[in-house]
């Protein structure tokens, strides 16, 4: 809602935005295994299983305006390809 109520800086009309991802590790469980695959490494499975994180952001104020979340196999582009809506 704070977000929808500031008047941010404009650049030719259009709120300047930034797209950025980033690698959470998760807690080492079956149901996390089944929705996170694991890196793997040298061909042995990484310790934890990974969720990949996309976020859009206002550079203003730094405010994340939306996210989208996925497994290490996705990329970020296909990540950030549904921010775009």
């Amino acid at each position: 809602m704070w977000h929808n109520s500031v008047t941010y800086p404009h650049w030719y009309g259009l709120i300047l935005l930034a797209v950025g991802g980033v690698i959470w590790q998760t807690q080492d469980t079956p149901e996390n295994d089944t929705a996170f695959p694991r890196q793997t490494y040298a061909g042995k499975p990484g310790l934890y299983p990974q969720v990949k994180m996309v976020c859009q952001m206002e550079l203003t104020s730094h405010l994340l305006t939306a996210a989208t979340f996925g497994t290490m196999k996705e990329s970020e582009y296909t990540l950030a390809e549904k921010l775009i809506e």
